[in-house]
C-alpha cells in the first residue's frame, strides 16, 4: 500500500482509538487495521460511481463506509483480546456507530475483504454472520436469526458466500448459506439456502 495512504488511514482509526479511551494501546495493530480499511476503501471508489473515485469524499462523509471502518476496529478488539475491558470497549464501539450511522455490526460478525455497504441505513448484521469476499450490500438489509427471544448460542444468523450482492430491505434470517456468484434483489425475505450463481428476483415489478 501507498505509504501516504497508510499513513491517512490510520489518522482516521486512531481518532477512533482516542474517542473510546483506547489511544495508548500498543497492542492493537494500526498497520493490519489500515491495510484492511484500504481494501474496502479501494472497493468502494471502483464500484459507486457515485463515489467519483474520490477517496476522501469516501471517508469523510459516507457514513455507510464509516460503519464498516469501525466494525473492523471492533471486530480486532473483539477477537485479540479476551477481558472484559476490551470486550465492552468493542461493543461500545458497535453501539455508538449504531447511533451515529444507523448501522448495526456486530463485533463478532465475520466480514471479508472487499466489503461494501452503500447508503447502509437500517442494515443490522447479526453475532454469528459470516459474509465472504466482494460483497456489496444495500440499506435496510437484516441478517438475523429466525426466533425473537430465547435464541440459543449457537450459529444463528446467516452465511453469505463470496461476491454476492443484496438489494435494500431485504431480510435474511436463521443458519442459512448463501452461495458464491449469488444476486438478490430488494425486499426480498429468505430462509433456505440459495445455491452459488443464483438471482432472487422480487415479483410484481413494474
Amino acid at each position: 500500500m501507498n505509504k501516504k495512504r497508510l499513513l491517512n488511514i490510520s489518522y482516521y482509526i486512531n481518532k477512533t482509538l482516542d474517542y473510546f479511551g483506547l489511544m495508548e494501546c500498543n497492542k492493537i495493530d494500526i498497520e493490519y487495521l489500515s491495510e484492511q480499511i484500504w481494501s474496502d476503501l479501494k472497493s468502494f471508489s471502483k464500484k459507486d460511481p457515485s463515489a467519483n473515485s474520490n477517496y476522501k469524499l469516501i471517508l469523510e462523509s459516507y457514513q455507510g463506509f464509516r460503519a464498516v471502518m469501525n466494525y473492523r476496529i471492533s471486530n480486532y478488539i473483539h477477537r485479540n483480546f479476551n477481558d472484559d475491558f476490551f470486550i465492552i470497549k468493542a461493543r461500545k464501539i458497535s453501539e455508538q456507530t449504531k447511533v451515529l450511522t444507523g448501522i448495526e455490526i456486530h463485533p463478532n460478525a465475520t466480514i471479508g475483504k472487499n466489503f461494501i455497504l452503500d447508503h447502509g441505513f437500517g442494515t443490522v448484521i447479526g453475532e454469528t454472520s459470516i459474509i465472504g469476499d466482494d460483497c456489496y450490500i444495500l440499506q435496510g438489509v437484516i441478517l438475523g436469526s429466525k426466533n425473537i427471544s430465547n435464541n440459543e448460542k449457537t450459529k444463528r444468523h446467516p452465511t453469505i458466500g463470496n461476491n454476492v450482492e443484496i438489494g435494500a430491505f431485504c431480510r435474511l434470517f436463521g443458519d442459512i448459506t448463501v452461495g458464491d456468484n449469488v444476486f438478490i434483489s430488494p425486499h426480498n425475505i429468505i430462509t433456505k439456502n440459495i445455491k452459488s450463481n443464483s438471482k432472487i428476483i422480487t415479483k410484481n415489478i413494474i
